[in-house]
Order: structure tokens, then C-alpha cells, then sequence
């Protein structure tokens, strides 16, 4: 009874059931939403460390009479080490760790037994040693540091036969820096999404090592997919649905921007590259 008098009025069963539906359905319309806006916020976040990159890149190449420095091959230079970007540059940022990582990609390889190698939502290296694969590519010379989400395009760098001849022994696909590369610099890729701290893509017709077919949603998460091919395989590295069917590049001219996965060989990796679609089976458009 109320002051009144007059009973009070409870929910019944079918209102408290409406509502609770109600709820639900409130829930299920917002949480998606949520995720994708978080999702185009990490992409956003991600295009302006690869935006901060490229004014690291070409910074350098301003003291450097236009060139970029030379990444050796460690295979063909046993002595010398890859992976030598982010030492090369760090007078040219500040802290690194504000860059290093693509928000989407903040976490280590979900598979301990792969820890080291990057995959659509991970890092590739580790903190603390760098992780087993990472003992050999020293990044830096802090053994905490050997980590990041994003690769570079070896073939913008510098050679120096018949010291260094070229990734793929093939110096005359090398671009060298921004003043040999003209004005086809804002389709030259320099760094981007990456499952590792470098890549040289070259078209699937002239290198039949760049075989697409293999590659699935989950290679990077599949701890059975990693044999020998992969390194090989230099475009797998790049296809990774990190940001709705494409990855974020950046550019020799500075700016960035979402790449969609099948337009990867539209870009000018090197010299000689042609235009090529990529067919990715696993990816609808």
C-alpha cells in the first residue's frame, strides 16, 4: 500500500522480460559499434606513427646527400647485421616506444613456441632479449628494444657493390634514396604493417617464391605454418588483416595511407615493379 491507500504496482514477469529483451538488444546493436570505432581509432592512431616515420626517413636522407643508408643482407654479410633502421634513425626521433607499435598490434605472438615473429594482432621480437629469433638481428643494443609492429621496404635502401649487392643480389632494383626515385615517391612504399622489421616484395610472375596461394587468414598464427618458405615468401609478411582487409603504408613523399591486401603489388616496391592484383582467396572484397 501506498500513503494512500492504494497498492503499490510491481513489474510483472512479461514487463521485466520486455525489457530485459530490450536491453539486450540495445547491448547487441552498441557493442559492435564500439568495436569498430575502437578499431578505425587504432587505424588512425597507426597511420600517424607511420606518418612520424616517414619525417624520420626523410630527415635522414636530408643530412645524407638524399640517400638512405645501406640494410645488409645478413645472409650475404654474415658480419653484419640487419634490422639496422632503428639505430640508423634514432637521432632523428624521440621516444621511440611512442611509434614503435601499431595500437592494433600491442601484444606479443599469442603462441609462446612463436614468440619472436609478428602476426595480425601481435608484434613481432619480444621484450627482455628480443625473443629466440631476435638474438640474431640486434635491432639496438638495448636488450629490451627489440620489438615493433611495423617493417620497412628494403628496397629503398642504399647499396654498395660488390661490398652489399642488393637484396635478391639485385642492386638495380634498389631505389637508393628520395632523389633517385623522382616522382613516383608517393607510390613507393617505405614502411607498413609488418610481421617483421623488413620485407622486399617483388612481383609473383618475375619471383615464383612469392606465392600468395599459401598464405591463409590465421599463417601468422598457425605455429605449423612456419618452415622455411616463409622468409622466402617476402609478400606473406605483408598479408595481414589488421585493418579491415588492409594494412597501413607509408610513403616516400611522407604520407600514409590503408592499403587493401590484393592492391599490395599495385604499389612501386622497386625499380621494375608493374602493377599486379593479387588474388587472396580467404579475403572477400
Amino acid at each position: 500500500m501506498d500513503t494512500k491507500g492504494h497498492p503499490k504496482r510491481a513489474f510483472t514477469l512479461l514487463e521485466l522480460l520486455v525489457v530485459m529483451a530490450v536491453m539486450a538488444m540495445l547491448v547487441a546493436i552498441i557493442v559492435p559499434s564500439l568495436k569498430k570505432a575502437r578499431a578505425k581509432s587504432q587505424e588512425v592512431i597507426c597511420r600517424s606513427n607511420q606518418r612520424q616515420w616517414g619525417l624520420v626517413f626523410l630527415s635522414y636522407t636530408q643530412d645524407n646527400n638524399g640517400r638512405f643508408w645501406i640494410e645488409y643482407n645478413s645472409n650475404q654479410n654474415p658480419e653484419l647485421q640487419q634490422g639496422q633502421w632503428m639505430p640508423i634513425l634514432s637521432p632523428y626521433y624521440g621516444e621511440i616506444d611512442k611509434i614503435r607499435l601499431c595500437p592494433s598490434a600491442a601484444q606479443p605472438h599469442p603462441d609462446p613456441a612463436a614468440r619472436g615473429y609478428g602476426a595480425t594482432f601481435a608484434y613481432w621480437g619480444d621484450t627482455g632479449d628480443g625473443g629466440a629469433l631476435m638474438r640474431g638481428h640486434r635491432l639496438t643494443n638495448s636488450t629490451d628494444k627489440n620489438y615493433g609492429s611495423y617493417g620497412i621496404n628494403w628496397w629503398i635502401n642504399d647499396v654498395n657493390p660488390p661490398k652489399h649487392i642488393g637484396w635478391r643480389y639485385k642492386p638495380q632494383l634498389h631505389w637508393r634514396g628520395p632523389a633517385m626515385a623522382s616522382s613516383a615517391t608517393a607510390l613507393i612504399p617505405m614502411i607498413m604493417d609488418c610481421v617483421w622489421f623488413g620485407t622486399n616484395p617483388e612481383n609473383t610472375d618475375a619471383d615464383p617464391t612469392e606465392n600468395v596461394s599459401i598464405v591463409t587468414a590465421t599463417y601468422w598464427e598457425d605455429i605449423r605454418s612456419f618452415s622455411g618458405e616463409i622468409w622466402q615468401n617476402d609478400i606473406s609478411r605483408l598479408l595481414i588483416n589488421r585493418h579491415n582487409k588492409g594494412i597501413n603504408v607509408g610513403f616516400m613523399d611522407g604520407s600514409a595511407k590503408k592499403v587493401y591486401l590484393w592492391d599490395l603489388l599495385q604499389l612501386k616496391w622497386h625499380k621494375q615493379s608493374h602493377p599486379e592484383q593479387l588474388n587472396i582467396s580467404w579475403l572477400s572484397r
